[in-house]
């Protein structure tokens, strides 16, 4: 088992901010620097200027975490879990995924 495939290994949210120091994006990776280099693909990855990252001990505390920064905080490039997710479907699919934090 790769450590992306292991519910317990670390992981980690990670913050992505622009030069102005506005916060882009909230993820949630075991590899949080491979990912941030996917978002510079996309067409607001240009504007990636500093990276933040959190370590956790596992998916699940990562994926709890990064769910409730992104309800707080809204970041714009992010949809699931925002004002702007309106799609029960993949909102279920990921609350249902291994790395979701488990139900309360």
């Amino acid at each position: 088992m790769t450590v992306a495939n292991d519910p317990n290994a670390p992981a980690f949210v990670y913050w992505l901010y622009d030069s102005d120091d506005q916060l882009l994006y909230i993820g949630c990776s075991t590899r949080p620097m491979w990912r941030v280099t996917s978002h510079r693909k996309k067409p607001w990855g240009t504007a990636i200027a500093r990276v933040v990252t959190r370590e956790y001990p596992n998916r699940r505390a990562a994926a709890a975490a990064e769910i409730a920064e992104i309800r707080r905080l809204d970041p714009p490039h992010n949809v699931m879990f925002t004002t702007r997710d309106n799609n029960p479907i993949r909102h279920t699919w990921r609350i249902n995924s291994p790395c979701a934090p488990a139900p309360t």
